[in-house]
């Protein structure tokens, strides 16, 4: 008789080639090798899903949709889950050999925790990383920098406990954002903690939707934390649809806040991606940009600096 899996590697895929193939290699290839790998194609009009298709490994569940957003798909594959744990994955980033391994061996150990991250690097041609920001490894800091809309755990490496995730209902946003909303509220029910080792290498694009949408994902990470200062105040939270026509409608101090943060955030992007390219003097001066448009920024960077210091 075959013992059930413990484990579902849960990816969403839209337009992924030509790095799907390091990316879905890079998991089937884990030292921790039992397990299901549950893809969803969120309506790709690339060579993804023809790719995907033609993969034999038995651990592969391959299920199509029309393109609903990263949210929306992660939700539906959700409901193809039945193991204990889920770890994410997208469908351009490569995972170090041992993540899965080292991830189930810490969640195991511990009941408490429902969350588990790790460390990150950047990369461009999937070869050279750098740039790897610092992660708090702790609940209380991970905790206390998301409610302050600091970068904390990153979404493509987190490992949680199904069910846990389902009982909270899963993703909020279907499309950009969607992360923070979903981390806030899984740290709120039980324990989350970072690995400090970086075991996955975060993918960057030249030309990524996500200089266009960083003002979808500002809005996306205000209305989460809007939304834990509500809980936490024992009121009603607003829909996301409500927040959002609240935070679209015209008005000049809101929309020079948000285009001022976006600009922060792409100058940050730029910044990694001339370190990825070796040109320090425009590494420098986007950065700069990022902290001066953005002074909060520097201030969560220094204060993650300072917990990883003193752990």
């Amino acid at each position: 008789m075959m013992t059930k899996r413990k484990l579902s590697v849960l990816v969403s895929v839209y337009n992924s080639m030509p790095y799907l193939p390091m990316a879905v290699d890079s998991i089937l290839e884990q030292t921790y090798a039992d397990f299901d790998f549950v893809i969803i194609d969120d309506g790709s009009t690339d060579e993804s899903l023809e790719y995907l298709r033609s993969h034999k490994d038995r651990r592969i569940k391959l299920f199509h949709q029309s393109n609903q957003g990263l949210g929306a798909a992660l939700n539906f594959g959700l409901q193809k889950i039945d193991t204990e744990f889920v770890a994410r994955m997208d469908g351009d980033d490569i995972a170090v050999g041992n993540r899965l391994e080292r991830q189930m061996e810490r969640m195991v150990a511990d009941p408490e925790l429902v969350m588990l991250g790790t460390g990150i690097a950047f990369t461009l041609d999937g070869k050279k990383t750098a740039f790897p920001p610092p992660m708090p490894i702790n609940h209380k800091d991970i905790y206390s920098i998301l409610y302050q809309g600091g970068h904390a755990i990153s979404h493509p490496t987190i490992m949680c406990r199904t069910n846990v995730l389902k009982n909270i209902g899963g993703y909020r946003i279907s499309g950009v954002g969607q992360d923070w909303d979903l981390f806030l509220r899984m740290c709120e029910v039980g324990k989350a903690a970072n690995l400090s080792d970086v075991l996955l290498h975060y993918r960057l694009h030249e030309t990524s939707n996500a200089w266009s949408s960083s003002e979808k994902a500002i809005i996306g990470k205000q209305f989460a934390v809007e939304s834990a200062k509500m809980r936490r105040m024992g009121q009603k939270e607003p829909s996301y649809d409500e927040f959002t026509r609240k935070c679209t409608q015209p008005n000049t101090r809101t929309q020079v806040i948000r285009k001022v943060l976006s600009f922060s955030d792409n100058a940050y992007r730029l910044a990694i991606l001339s370190s990825l390219k070796s040109n320090y003097p425009k590494m420098v001066a986007a950065f700069f940009l990022s902290v001066l448009s953005n002074p909060k920024k520097l201030y969560l960077y220094i204060m993650k600096k300072m917990i990883n210091l003193h752990r």
